[in-house]
């Protein structure tokens, strides 16, 4: 048990001082700083992979209408506020598990709750990216060179298997509630 609090007081404190802090800071410089994703099939100039077919224009004569970044933060944000709902719920599931509870009703919507956020980000990541795709070449490409894409890479597939993870996870614990309450009332 002392092992265990531990790794939980760690994992939130992890999450508290460089993983939140961090997303955001990135966040503010991807779309509001002076590089801004953009698809690039000439590939011009100096870049660095984002997404697929991305890249980051470190020119500092570029410019990005601020609809553009608006629009895209708008879009980027989304996926950013359902990973910070998912933390929310996993440090909650954390707190729990620090206080020895392990099967309860608490727990079993917890997981259940994380799992409808995995499922939300798992859809929601390849649209994500459709859309930037249409955002970041409509206001600075002349017609004729703006893009749709529509893939599914490997985080896709990742994020894919990390989903059922979770599903087969929720449905051990849900499992083993039903074995805790039936025995609790077993005399």
């Amino acid at each position: 048990m002392k092992r265990l609090n531990l790794v939980v007081t760690f994992l939130q404190w992890l999450t508290f001082l460089v993983l939140i802090p961090g997303i955001l800071i990135s966040f503010g410089i991807k779309w509001f700083g002076k590089t801004i994703p953009i698809y690039d099939t000439c590939k011009k100039g100096f870049s660095q992979s984002f997404y697929t077919g991305f890249s980051y224009y470190f020119d500092s004569s570029f410019y990005a209408p601020m609809l553009a970044r608006l629009l895209g933060a708008f879009v980027d944000g989304i996926l950013l506020v359902l990973f910070f709902v998912g933390i929310c719920f996993f440090i909650k599931l954390l707190r729990l598990y620090k206080n020895k509870e392990f099967f309860s009703i608490n727990i079993l919507t917890l997981y259940k709750k994380i799992m409808r956020i995995a499922l939300l980000i798992v859809i929601y990541n390849p649209i994500s990216r459709s859309l930037l795709s249409v955002i970041t070449t409509y206001f600075h490409n002349p017609p004729g060179q703006r893009v749709l894409t529509v893939s599914i890479n490997s985080n896709d597939v990742m994020n894919i298997f990390l989903f059922a993870f979770l599903y087969i996870l929720f449905s051990v614990m849900s499992r083993g509630y039903e074995l805790k309450k039936e025995q609790d009332l077993t005399v």
